[in-house]
């Protein structure tokens, strides 16, 4: 059985909407089809999710206080610091991150802690639509990963003309 890291670096990720709405389907439904692929999960987040048993996923929490731009770094700071704590201890096959905004700054940090653990990141969205003033973050982040899984053909298109063509040979398409 492999390994493989999910995180989600985006704080009350399933209870920001009561644990309703797409978002969390989707998680759900990526974690369900690692357990059936047969992957052993480490999981992190802040929040503890109940679909799983602890054979499939086991849960890492990252507590979060309250929300505020400066305990966001924080957070994502220890969020980092203890990935690069289960590395030393297990090998993983890949760590699969969805994109935030608010993590934007540590993908590449991410990446060097991972210590050559392929890093795939899923993107609904990224900062640069909303302003290009994200546009260098957004950048570096989209370039220290190894794929960049999209899930519409219009995320994928964006990234390439707002962002860099030079990414394109990272992109996956994966409707959702």
């Amino acid at each position: 059985m492999s390994n493989i890291l999910y995180v989600l670096p985006y704080p009350n990720f399933f209870s920001q909407f009561s644990g309703i709405g797409g978002h969390v389907a989707h998680s759900y439904g990526i974690i369900n089809e690692f357990v059936k692929l047969a992957y052993r999960i480490d999981f992190l987040s802040n929040e503890h999710i109940g679909q799983f048993s602890d054979r499939e996923l086991q849960q890492h929490h990252i507590p979060y206080d309250a929300s505020s731009p400066l305990n966001r770094i924080i957070w994502s700071t220890k969020l980092t610091y203890y990935i690069s704590q289960l590395v030393k201890f297990r090998k993983y096959k890949f760590c699969y991150i969805r994109y935030s905004l608010g993590f934007v700054l540590f993908y590449p940090l991410l990446k060097l802690v991972l210590k050559g653990t392929q890093l795939i990141i899923e993107v609904n969205s990224f900062g640069s639509q909303r302003s290009q003033i994200f546009r260098i973050l957004d950048y570096f982040a989209f370039k220290s990963c190894d794929v960049i899984i999209c899930i519409s053909k219009s995320v994928a298109n964006d990234i390439s003309q707002s962002i860099s063509s030079k990414l394109n040979d990272k992109i996956l398409l994966l409707p959702n």
